[in-house]
């Protein structure tokens, strides 16, 4: 049995449903499934914004296994007709493109829940039985809510949020407005409400005097209903970094969140940023890189990467990154402008000619190549003091007016923004074109001492070893041959605990740990020795030697074949034929 660490990706199902509206239904099970998948400890599951990545693209199996670092894939289709549901679903091991498991599902939509939690426990099962030990709990999905219709609205939210542009998200708030209208007791979309508010007025889109208290009042209300959730912690987290800049408690609610999902790359991208803001650059690169492992199509997670080395003053190598986030979504604006940012620092002003194109107000952006590339005397002929700009997703007015000789009008500008709290100036502290502004001394308040606790990298929680159970085993061994239930060819390691009364947990890690096989290893090497014997029985000389396999309990042709030779290391026909001489 080999050591490499059990591993999936949940393609995004196809939806088959003739109306094109309800492709949220499908993207919601994917999103779903790869959720109930990641709770089980040592399954490594490729996060929902890689796996989104192939929505819609006929690309081969191999290749989407090598690009998200996966050996499993799991793919199919949904059709929703009226309240109807059809999954058609495959389990597809990548390096041989071979079915492990295949199923359909007909249910009724109000059986939504049931039904995730028996895919995933069945899909969670297949890769125990085939690559090596897994805990798996009895239940992985847990019912949200108990109203339907509010869960439709929530998965109509989620669909617009993974947009992330200010619409997208406006539009995401206004679907779980109505989730919570069809069940005020849905904590999870309040959740989602007071989120979407906070990123929506850190980044200018809407007015924070007209929303801030709203989005408390609905932060309060899931408090109340789901307030030990890593949901809540992470709202927590957001509002503390976006809104307070308090990246104490940024990091404590993050804290929070990794201790109930450390392998949750959202949280672990958090944690990077809130390294960011406070200089920790190498803490913040190793957490990045945690994320990138899990989610290595993620262009949020890719940028990140990229400011990380921005701000270390690594400019070529951020600019593969910023390169890389725009391959992976050519509308992501924030990689646009710290691209821009970095060729006026080189001072390629002819690329940037070229690439301003692509960015929000090339005028100011061009504007600030000049002004930070004068000497102090031609800044003093700029009329700074005069520029007139809104604050966009960038802050290019704050940047020209820091380069102002005058440092009353340099002061001013950066305090305007660090007042606002706005986005994009989080990290003004290290922000090449303002850190010099750190030495003015009616700017001392705004550079208070940085937090000089020691980073912490916290490793993943040790599991405590079960014990090898020979005795167990020796009762396993002889159930197996005197009951000969190896012949039975759907025999699921459930089933086989259920028999022997133990948990499946325990029964797999026994076979695995004590025995350093897989339980389907297990049970094909009495399925082979059955066969053996089949063969050289002179009463089976008119049978064929597959039929002689499907009667040992082996089910399909190829892994009979596969697994005779990777024991004997011949063909079963050779094999016979080294026997009859």
């Amino acid at each position: 049995m080999t050591n490499i660490q059990p591993s999936i990706a949940v393609l995004p199902l196809v939806s088959r449903s003739p109306d094109p509206e309800d492709d949220y239904i499908s993207d919601g099970m994917t999103e779903d499934l790869i959720l109930s998948l990641s709770k089980v400890p040592g399954l490594k599951v490729s996060a929902l914004t890689s796996s989104f990545t192939f929505k819609g693209k006929q690309i081969d199996i191999r290749e989407i296994g090598e690009k998200l670092g996966v050996e499993n894939i799991l793919e199919g289709s949904i059709r929703k007709a009226g309240k109807h549901l059809r999954i058609s679903l495959q389990l597809i091991n990548v390096k041989d493109g071979f079915c492990l498991w295949s199923e359909r599902y007909n249910r009724e939509l109000e059986d939504l829940f049931a039904l995730q939690d028996e895919i995933s426990l069945n899909v969670a099962d297949q890769i125990r039985e085939n690559f090596g030990h897994l805990q798996i709990a009895d239940q992985l999905v847990e019912k949200p809510t108990q109203n339907i219709q509010a869960y439709e609205h929530y998965l109509k939210g989620r669909q617009q949020m993974r947009f992330w542009t200010g619409d997208s998200m406006a539009s995401a708030v206004e679907h779980h407005k109505a989730a919570i209208a069809e069940d005020p007791k849905f904590g999870k979309a309040y959740v989602e409400i007071a989120w979407g508010y906070f990123m929506l007025i850190a980044w200018q889109f809407i007015d924070a005097k007209d929303h801030l208290d709203l989005a408390h009042s609905y932060a309060r209300k899931a408090k109340v209903l789901i307030g030990d959730s890593s949901e809540y912690y992470y709202l927590m987290a957001t509002e503390s970094m976006w809104m307070d800049w308090d990246f104490s408690n940024t990091r404590h609610y993050l804290e929070k969140c990794l201790e109930l999902e450390p392998k949750n790359s959202m949280y672990l991208e958090s944690m990077a940023e809130c390294c960011l803001a406070v200089g920790r650059l190498e803490a913040g690169m190793h957490y990045i890189n945690q994320s990138l492992e899990i989610d290595p199509l993620s262009p949020n997670h890719v940028f990140t990467k990229g400011r990380l080395f921005d701000l270390m003053e690594k400019p070529e190598e951020a600019l593969v990154y910023y390169e890389r986030t725009h391959e992976l979504n050519p509308d992501f604006e924030l990689a646009y402008g710290h691209k821009a940012q970095i060729l006026i620092h080189l001072k390629r002003e002819a690329e940037l000619q070229e690439w301003v194109k692509h960015c929000q107000e090339p005028e100011m952006i061009l504007k600030l190549y000049q002004v930070y590339h004068a000497s102090k005397e031609e800044r003093a002929l700029f009329s700074l003091d005069k520029l007139s700009a809104n604050y966009g997703l960038f802050p290019w007015k704050t940047y020209i007016l820091a380069q102002s000789p005058d440092s009353t009008i340099a002061a001013q500008a950066l305090r305007e923004v660090v007042e606002m709290k706005l986005g994009s100036c989080i990290n003004y502290r290290f922000d090449p074109f303002l850190k010099h502004l750190s030495n003015l001394t009616e700017l001392s308040d705004l550079y208070p001492q940085m937090p000089n606790k020691e980073e912490v990298l916290k490793a993943e929680p040790s599991k405590e070893e079960d014990r090898i159970d020979q005795e167990f085993l020796k009762v396993l061994e002889d159930f197996i041959k005197v009951e000969k239930a190896y012949l039975n060819p759907r025999l699921s390691l459930r089933d086989l605990a259920a028999s022997l009364e133990c948990s499946p947990n325990f029964l797999s890690y026994q076979i695995n740990n004590g025995l350093q096989l897989n339980f389907n290893e297990y049970l094909n090497g009495f399925r082979l020795k059955c066969f053996q014997q089949k063969a050289l029985d002179p009463e089976n000389k008119n049978l064929t030697l597959l039929a002689l396999a499907y009667d040992s309990g082996f089910n399909t042709k190829s892994v009979f074949n596969d697994f005779f030779k990777k024991s004997t290391g011949l063909s079963p026909r050779a094999w016979l034929k080294g026997q009859e001489a």
